[in-house]
């Protein structure tokens, strides 16, 4: 099957140097350096109005993911409970990744994926739920090859305690989907998730582990490898497939939105992407925001510019920001300008956006006045700010991970960067 886009989530790479938490700052003049996680989640946190512009931000990299056992390469969101913030990486700790805790004290690990027996490379963040933490490995679990971390392990779905103590919910076996790739969400009992092996499913997984497919995807008019989070409102399930839709964009189809009646598993596509000026290829889930759903796209929008993921080749697109209804009706509220823009504009977004002081807050793999990727606001009516471009060297460099936004500012991770560059990644927080 021809894929139309590069693949975001990286084979894991060869374990480097030692880790470093570093207090030096990049963007607008120094600061003192602040403590690694400030220990206060954003619950009950009381959005005040729009911050102006008018002075920089600054970024301080809280913590350098430079040692095996220190986990690299976080790819999935932060979550937040009881003071600290959670995560994962697909690299470290066993060479299949770990999941850690990041509070005042440090970052420490607190589990290590062992590959076959309990899952391999958790692509995917956390999900609290009652006190305890849910999350997916994109391989290991249940091997029909005896391979640990090769094509034939189809992943897990896994909760672990804050203190560490990880426990398999389910194991895919390939005839039940295969490859989740993304976060978890919680309803009525149950968790709700994606994966993308083959066509793909939506699934649903009680805190016991019983699992049910709701929908597998069958590609032509359908949809198509759904990377992204899924979300819950008025009884349905809104998500985004990669592909599908179609035959636009290379013969695959330029991917969809779609809901999920979460009693019958009936699907409907509500929006198939064209792969021009509207987009392709949304790898993200869907964010809520004034009565509208908000996703990215990672091609299409501005068929002139130029991405460093399609070697500066134009004609595909350097990604967009759009709005949809339930009803199906799409807006692109804003193209990205790439490479050849003047004003070192982002290309790629592969996360989902999120909602922030009256704003809407996302992420692009690549671009910025350095091409190491971005932090972006964009506001409803289509204006974007560009907070931050990533430096690689002494910085991080290409986020996969969508920013949390918390006490005033925005923490979130690099897959790559630190202390080197294309280093294990970064924990950073951006305030203005």
């Amino acid at each position: 099957m021809q894929m139309y886009f590069d693949s975001t989530k990286r084979a894991l790479a060869a374990i480097g140097a030692s880790g470093l938490m570093l207090a030096a700052t990049a963007g607008a003049g120094a600061s003192s350096a602040i403590p690694l996680v400030r220990p206060q989640p954003p619950s009950g946190h009381v959005a005040p109005a729009l911050r102006s512009r008018s002075t920089q931000t600054q970024e301080t990299i809280m913590y350098d993911f430079g040692a095996q056992n220190a986990g690299r390469f976080p790819e999935g969101n932060l979550t937040a409970l009881n003071g600290s913030y959670y995560g994962t990486t697909i690299g470290g700790g066993n060479l299949y990744g770990t999941v850690y805790a990041a509070s005042t004290s440090g970052v420490k690990v607190l589990y290590a994926f062992k590959g076959a027996p309990d899952g391999a490379l958790p692509a995917a963040g956390l999900t609290a739920v009652n006190g305890m933490l849910y999350g997916t490995t994109t391989e290991g679990g249940y091997c029909n090859d005896g391979f640990i971390n090769g094509s034939h392990c189809y992943g897990t779905v896994f909760q672990i305690s804050p203190s560490g103590q990880e426990k398999v919910l389910f194991k895919f076996n390939g005839t039940d989907g295969g490859g989740p790739r993304a976060e978890l969400a919680y309803a009525n009992g149950a968790l709700y998730g994606t994966t993308a092996n083959g066509r793909g499913t939506v699934f649903e997984v009680t805190l016991g582990g019983a699992h049910r497919i709701l929908h597998s995807f069958m590609g032509g008019t359908d949809g198509e490898n759904p990377y992204g989070s899924l979300v819950l409102s008025g009884g349905e399930i809104y998500g985004t497939t990669a592909l599908g839709g179609g035959t636009g964009c290379g013969g695959s189809g330029c991917g969809t939105v779609f809901a999920i009646n979460a009693t019958t598993g009936r699907e409907r596509v509500v929006y198939a992407f064209q792969g021009g000026s509207d987009g392709a290829a949304p790898l993200a889930g869907l964010t809520m925001y004034a009565g509208k759903l908000y996703g990215t796209t990672y091609r299409g929008g501005n068929l002139g510019c130029a991405t460093l993921s399609a070697a500066l080749a134009a004609g595909i697109g350097c990604g967009t920001v759009f709005s949809i209804a339930p009803s199906g009706a799409e807006q692109v509220v804003y193209r990205f300008g790439g490479l050849l823009s003047l004003s070192g504009d982002g290309t790629n977004p592969a996360t989902e956006l999120t909602t922030f002081e009256n704003g809407l807050y996302g992420t692009t793999e690549y671009g910025g006045s350095a091409l190491q990727g971005t932090v972006f606001e964009v506001s409803a009516a289509g204006t974007e700010t560009i907070m931050h471009s990533f430096a690689a060297l002494n910085d991080g460099q290409f986020p996969l991970s969508p920013v949390l936004g918390v006490n005033g500012s925005l923490m979130g991770a690099t897959s790559r960067g630190g202390l080197l560059a294309l280093g294990g990644g970064t924990l950073f927080d951006l305030r203005w």
